[in-house]
C-alpha cells in the first residue's frame, strides 16, 4: 500500500501523461479560426457599445459626482 500511494502522488508520470494528451488533442488555431473569433467578439462589442456608451451624459455626470465626493471626503485631487 505504501509504494502504491507513493506512485499515485509522484508528479513525473502525471506530467508525462499530460504532455502526451496535449500533443494528441491540442491544435494551434488557424488564421481563419482566429479571424472568425475576433470578428465574432467585434460584433458583440459593437452591439454592446450601441446600448452602453461610456460617453453618455449620465455616465459622465456620475463620474464627476463620485470624483467630487472623493475630493471632499479625502481632500485630494485625482
Amino acid at each position: 500500500m505504501k509504494s502504491d500511494s507513493k506512485k499515485f502522488f509522484e508528479p513525473t508520470p502525471n506530467y508525462a501523461a499530460m504532455r502526451e494528451l496535449e500533443k494528441k488533442y491540442y491544435h494551434k488555431p488557424t488564421e481563419k479560426e482566429i479571424r472568425n473569433f475576433l470578428d465574432f467578439w467585434q460584433e458583440i462589442y459593437d452591439f454592446w457599445s450601441q446600448n452602453n456608451s461610456p460617453f453618455e451624459s449620465s455616465y459622465v455626470e456620475e463620474k464627476v459626482r463620485v470624483r467630487k465626493a472623493l475630493i471632499d471626503k479625502f481632500g485630494f485631487k485625482a
